[in-house]
């Protein structure tokens, strides 16, 4: 989209703009009006033409209510730019333009002057187009605008066009002659774009109460005074909406009638949308039967169904703000009497509330007191919203700081982070630090774990767990220890022994966001094998967590059930959880959650061999992990970017990315990632030639399988061991990998042994044996939708089909084996990289090229380039199936 000095987000109406222009170039006369509310976008509308229209001649005024009573005003600014040609025009013509424009004397006769007009532009366009852009139409001077629709009258066949302006629908004034479009507000994706261009990142409540306000209104949306207090998603409504909104709007407020703007005050305080009560309060305010057909016909309100809808935002807070505080505060005592007769006393509390003209005790704790009941019935934002404006009425500093304190924790669980911030940090100047860290139960350090770093995450934790009592206490340190884990910094991981409590010790009864903090994170479910015990644990409290509305605790703990349902099988469930993570992240401000996520695309990604959306998302992942040393998430970029290496048949490049998960001081070491990935880092040593690395791997990847008896990890070293064994080893090792209790039939895991196991079986010639494996693992990967896998299972089943048919005695057919080595060797791969593609040796690489060499007649690899292989290809196919 185009800058906020240009336009933004209109492309139906420039493509209007382009027909117009298009006229012009083509020789003939058009001309186009826009109108709409101020700052729309009309005046950046015409801009974008003017510089679009880089052929053409410009010419562009603007009226000004102040000109508007002398005449030629407008056509002075018009017409200055050529007002040298006017000496060119015929005498009388001349005589009279250059009176108008107070060039000369004389008297300036209108007749004359338009003549003059006509026959100067008819001039100009002789040699270009001449464009005359007119904003502020409805402010010409009345000359000026007789002038200019003589001269549209009589140029329909000469290239002369305008594009025009106004406030207004042209249809009832002296333009109604000339085609009009509306200009609406922008759509919310432009509108978002326009805001992000604006004002880069804004969080993601203020950014919604902004475009609430706004209403698509581009003036607006640039203007409100988006970064004050009063935009916070927790904030007291309506919001403000700045001098320059106010002066922009000011003649159109003025124009509406006075009961029609007492009843935009009325709708705009009520907020709700309740048409009983805002009709009773208008009706006490003066508002008539009228006064509601005429905000219906303009647009400003509707009301149906019980409800009443804001057609202008805009306009309703502009009204609201363009009230007194005497008015505004008579109508908000209304709204409450209305609502306490309705029997809406909590929703009369919060009138009363906004019609104090000063700080009451009284009023404020009654406020407060109501907070939990507005909590339950519209969520925990608007109880967060309560608390904070009981605490700026409230004269007792502590009990005000204790109110901001609760009221950040509820802002926290609605998962608007930047109004928590901000409310924790008002409270905190009002409450000692004891009292700071029981009020919100660590709130500082979650907020922390959950958008900053953990290794500042862990101090905050400890500090507030040695001020608050157990159990409190220990589930800070708790979360510190889960911090320095994720940091990477840990002395040591947490024990089988612990893990197995907490989830053992697991209360369903605790509240949900708790419930999240006991099950242990996914890593280390992962690590310890504990994946199909903790599924069911992870899905319920998710569940529960929607319906209770915890968004800090369900953002926490999706990308946790994700990996969990990706290690037990579920695919398809854990691509709706990754969904719904991904969009709750981009929702709000969960970077940490949003790195997570991308990590976890990245994993899924590498699997189904997509190369661009590997790169993108571990990049994504880094470049918000990195800045805030989440050393969890900076392993698991690199653990998923190596693993792509691998199954592209990259294994040196695979490699050198993992080997890193266990260099200490690496950016991307970590303990608990290294682990998960080292039979990834064992077999991407094995295959690219560093053949001690590999044992190195295997034998630590064996170490911790015999520490934790964790299936994955069983499975895992029996298949690195296959592959580093030869014989009935070997097949002993790949057997005992495929019978594992405890391992899902269909992982990743499962298939890539399988693959393995019947690649080796059709090399030692056991082709039927080696279909059967390999079936079975392209089944899998198809499970996972894992395409470059997929094509490496079916090409080696492919290879398990004896050649065979009517011409299998020419020496000069390749095999399926010998094809394959061919294409490889054309495509620049080494004898070592092409025996790690393969799974096969070297010395058998350099045995079979020795034969294609010979049967196709060609002395080198450089000759093979030019060798015809599509006949080789396509016969060694034709003997497989026969």
């Amino acid at each position: 989209m185009r800058t906020i000095e240009g336009i933004c987000g209109r492309e139906r109406e420039r493509a209007a703009v382009d027909d117009t222009l298009a006229a012009l170039r083509e020789g003939r006369g058009s001309a186009l009006l826009w109108w709409g509310d101020p700052g729309i976008g009309k005046s950046a509308l015409l801009r974008d033409a003017a510089e679009r229209a880089c052929d053409c001649r410009v010419l562009a005024c603007s009226g000004a209510a102040a000109e508007s009573p002398l005449a030629f005003a407008a056509l002075h600014q018009l017409l200055w730019p050529v007002a040298d040609r006017i000496a060119d025009l015929p005498g009388p013509q001349a005589a009279a333009l250059r009176a108008a424009l107070g060039l000369g004397a004389g008297v300036a006769g209108e007749f004359h002057v338009a003549t003059a007009v006509v026959t100067l532009l008819s001039r100009l366009a002789a040699t270009a187009p001449v464009l005359l852009s007119i904003d502020d139409l409805h402010w010409l001077d009345e000359a000026t605008a007789r002038v200019l629709r003589f001269v549209i009258r009589r140029t329909a066949a000469v290239p002369i066009g305008l594009l025009g302006a106004c406030d207004r629908d042209p249809a009832g004034t002296r333009w109604n002659s000339l085609p009009a479009r509306w200009l609406g507000p922008l759509p919310e994706s432009a509108a978002r774009a326009l805001l992000r261009q604006r004002y880069g990142a804004l969080s993601a409540f203020r950014t919604d109460r902004i475009l609430a306000v706004a209403g698509g209104n581009p003036l607006a949306l640039c203007e409100l005074p988006v970064t004050a207090r009063e935009y916070e998603g927790t904030a007291s409504r309506p919001a403000p909406v700045g001098a320059r909104m106010r002066q922009a709007f000011a003649s159109r407020l003025a124009e509406l009638p006075g009961p029609l703007r007492t009843l935009l005050v009325v709708v705009a305080a009520e907020e709700v949308g309740d048409l009983a009560i805002v009709s009773r309060v208008a009706t006490e305010s003066g508002v008539g039967e009228s006064i509601w057909t005429q905000a219906g016909e303009g647009g400003l309100v509707r009301a149906e169904d019980g409800r009443i809808g804001i057609g202008n935002p805009l306009f309703c807070a502009l009204a609201y703000d363009a009230a007194t505080a005497q008015q505004r505060r008579w109508i908000h005592r209304a709204l409450a009497s209305a609502l306490v007769a309705a029997g809406e006393p909590d929703l009369a509390l919060w009138h009363r509330a906004a019609a104090a003209s000063g700080p009451d005790d009284e009023l404020a704790c009654a406020l407060a007191d109501s907070a939990r009941r507005r909590t339950a019935r519209s969520g925990r934002l608007v109880g967060a919203a309560v608390l904070r404006r009981a605490a700026a009425l409230c004269t007792d500093a502590e009990r005000a700081g204790r109110w901001l304190a609760r009221a950040a924790r509820a802002a926290w669980e609605a998962g608007d982070v930047e109004s928590a911030r901000a409310l924790l940090d008002r409270a905190s100047g009002a409450l000692p630090a004891d009292r700071m860290a029981a009020s919100t139960a660590g709130l500082a350090g979650l907020l922390e774990i959950a958008t900053g770093s953990p290794v500042r995450a862990r101090g905050m934790l400890l500090r507030d767990a040695a001020l608050v009592r157990e159990p409190m206490a220990g589930d800070l340190r708790l979360a510190a220890e889960r911090a320095e884990w994720a940091a990477g910094r840990a002395e040591r991981e947490p024990e089988i022994a612990s893990l197995l409590g907490r989830v053992d010790g697991f209360a369903a009864g605790s509240a949900p966001g708790v419930a999240a903090r006991l099950l242990p994170p996914a890593a280390l479910v992962l690590v310890w094998g504990l994946a199909e015990r903790t599924v069911g644990l992870y899905t319920e409290v998710a569940a529960r967590l929607r319906d209770s509305g915890d968004i800090a605790g369900l953002a926490y703990l999706l990308p946790q059930l994700v990996a969990v349902q990706m290690a037990t099988d579920q695919w398809p469930e854990a691509d709706a959880s990754l969904r719904e993570a991904t969009g709750l992240a981009e929702a709000g401000d969960w970077e940490n959650t949003r790195a997570a996520c991308h990590n976890l695309a990245a994993k899924l990604a590498s699997f189904r061999g997509d190369s661009a959306q590997v790169e993108f998302h571990v990049e994504q992942a880094l470049a918000l992990s990195r800045p805030r040393r989440i050393g969890v998430l900076i392993a698991g970029a690199y653990w998923h970017s190596g693993v792509h290496e691998l199954s592209v048949g990259n294994p040196e490049a695979a490699y050198e990315r993992l080997r890193t998960l266990s260099v200490p001081g690496h950016e991307s070491a970590h303990p608990t990632i290294a682990r998960l990935a080292a039979a990834d880092i064992a077999e991407s040593a094995w295959r690219s030639g560093n053949f001690e690395a590999a044992t190195t791997h295997s034998e630590l990847l064996r170490t911790w399988a015999l520490r934790s008896r964790a299936p994955w990890a069983v499975a895992s070293t029996y298949r690195v061991l296959a592959l580093q064994s030869e014989g009935f080893v070997a097949e002993r090792y790949f057997r005992r990998a495929l019978e594992v209790r405890g391992m899902p039939r269909c992982t990743f895991h499962r298939a890539r042994t399988g693959l393995l196991y019947g690649e080796w079986l059709r090399r030692a010639r056991r082709r039927a044996d080696a279909a059967e494996q390999l079936r079975l693992a392209h089944a899998g990967f198809q499970r996972i939708e894992a395409s470059l896998w997929m094509k490496r299972a079916a090409r080696e089943l492919e290879l398990t089909d004896a050649p065979s048919g009517g011409r299998r005695g020419s020496d000069t057919r390749l095999t399926g084996q010998e094809m394959r080595i061919a294409e490889l060797a054309v495509a620049g791969l080494t004898n070592r990289a092409i025996a790690g593609e393969l799974a096969i040796s070297p010395r058998t690489v350099g045995h079979h090229l020795s034969h294609v060499f010979a049967k196709l007649g060609v002395r080198d690899r450089k000759s093979l380039m030019f060798a015809d292989l599509g006949a080789g290809l396509s016969t060694a196919r034709g003997e497989s199936i026969g």
